[in-house]
């Protein structure tokens, strides 16, 4: 017990929420001193005071305590308050100068999650200085589009927020002002216990001509909030999408935050088969693997690619040219002054023959060992193997790992198959020629492509 919550048991009218043994035994956060605190709450509040409301715990910086009826129960935060063992007056010592205090027993502990200094975190905050939740990517989209009001006002809301991994690169695109408004529930602050499941919520996604709703499920002991596009625009599709809440109930300032396991209201991206253009036409209109598509104008590469040929080529997606720069010396490959080099590393994708090849097909020859395939860059050894519980493709070439994202795009001539990153090595980066006129323009295009 923490020096403020024994001195304010000694001499204040307090309010104490006190967990079962048992909830201590489920709880995985921070047992300190902020915990004790937590659990205390200034003023005398019986059961019959305690209706739809917040409380303000008795030490600074920690977020309220929110109350709150739901079906002839009370909750404080996301935990029962178990009627029978509660409600427990006394006077802290007996004379006039007695101040009453209330205890309620409760069914699991109450999480602060962190403090900060003596104003709590409202959600805005919380996103901004939390290391722990791999939220940054949905951060940086309600920074972009101006909407951080949204989540430091003064008044409760129920947030969601979609983890890193969530947020693939076409998510990310398609989050708009929109997408971010309809993952606040507007006044109301929403535990995932003391909540109806399947009762529908408005959003802040709520115009003429875009509308959102918002509803709680719960499936196999696991929460999940459900988004439901009633009205849509041609970026905005009508329908559900259903995303787990993978970390649940922390509370802040102004409501309450859950975090989710991908994005509300983005549909996953289709890749729309074009069986009448070819490939070049194909990565010329495919915002996606853009990268591939440049790099191949500029070095020439792309004119192997109008050959009365069948051709087999895997496409890094734009993401993939990207991670190059956390895997090797991404710096180097900016400053290549030499066309050939970029072009050598795009022949390396490329198969050229008479037919093309699915991967199941490279997967069953290259089922011993590998397979050697004759590139545009000359003869490459490719094992294919299959991952059956992500029902995925994968390259192992040069030691190196890589998911097929997608398989088997069908093009007038030849297949493509989408690869999460491209097939380079450190060796690609040695004995690069110096910074020369030209290069100036590549650099030019490549960053324009590659920050974009």
């Amino acid at each position: 017990m923490s020096a403020l919550s024994r001195s304010s048991l000694n001499y204040r009218e307090v309010t104490v929420f006190a967990p079962v043994n048992a909830a201590f035994d489920k709880f995985r956060g921070d047992l300190g001193q902020n915990l004790t605190c937590y659990h205390v709450a200034y003023n005398a509040y019986r059961l019959r005071d305690l209706n739809d409301t917040y409380l303000e715990p008795i030490q600074k910086g920690l977020p309220p305590l929110w109350i709150r009826n739901y079906n002839g129960d009370i909750y404080v935060n996301n935990a029962l308050i178990l009627p029978i063992r509660s409600d427990y007056q006394s006077n802290h010592r007996q004379d006039i100068l007695g101040k009453p205090q209330v205890l309620h027993v409760i069914d699991e502990v109450l999480d602060p999650v962190l403090m900060n200094g003596d104003n709590p975190q409202t959600a805005y905050e919380f996103l901004r200085t939390t290391k722990d939740y791999g939220v940054k990517k949905f951060l940086r989209k309600i920074q972009q589009f101006k909407l951080e009001d949204l989540f430091d006002s003064d008044g409760v809301n129920t947030y969601f927020i979609p983890g890193d991994e969530g947020m693939d690169d076409y998510k990310m695109k398609m989050t708009d002002s929109y997408i971010i408004k309809a993952h606040v529930i507007p006044k109301r602050v929403l535990f995932t216990r003391p909540v109806p499941k399947n009762s529908i919520y408005d959003t802040l996604a709520d115009v003429d001509y875009i509308y959102i709703l918002l509803s709680f499920l719960k499936e196999h002991q696991k929460y999940y909030i459900k988004s439901n596009t009633i009205l849509g625009d041609a970026t905005h599709q009508n329908g559900e999408i259903k995303s787990e809440i993978i970390h649940q109930n922390i509370p802040v300032k102004n409501g309450v935050i859950h975090i989710i396991k991908r994005p509300l209201g983005v549909f996953d991206k289709v890749l729309t088969k074009f069986p009448y253009l070819p490939i070049l036409d194909k990565l010329a209109n495919d915002p996606y693997l853009n990268t591939t598509y440049v790099l191949g104008q500029k070095s020439g590469f792309n004119n192997l690619l109008k050959q009365p040929k069948k051709f087999t080529f895997f496409v890094p997606k734009d993401q993939g040219w990207t991670s190059v720069k956390n895997l090797y010396d991404y710096d180097r490959l900016l400053r290549m002054g030499y066309m050939n080099e970029i072009k050598k590393i795009l022949g390396r994708h490329l198969i050229i023959g008479d037919i093309p090849y699915s991967m199941e097909t490279l997967f069953n020859a290259s089922s011993s060992n590998c397979v050697f395939l004759k590139t545009s860059s000359g003869r490459s050894c490719f094992s294919i193997l299959y991952k059956n519980s992500d029902k995925k493709f994968v390259i192992k070439w040069n030691n190196v790992y890589i998911d097929v994202y997608k398989s088997n795009y069908e093009c007038s001539n030849g297949l493509i198959h989408v690869i999460d990153r491209p097939l380079v090595t450190n060796s690609d980066f040695e004995n690069v020629p110096e910074e020369s006129g030209s290069f100036l323009q590549l650099w030019n295009a490549l960053h324009k492509i590659l920050t974009s």
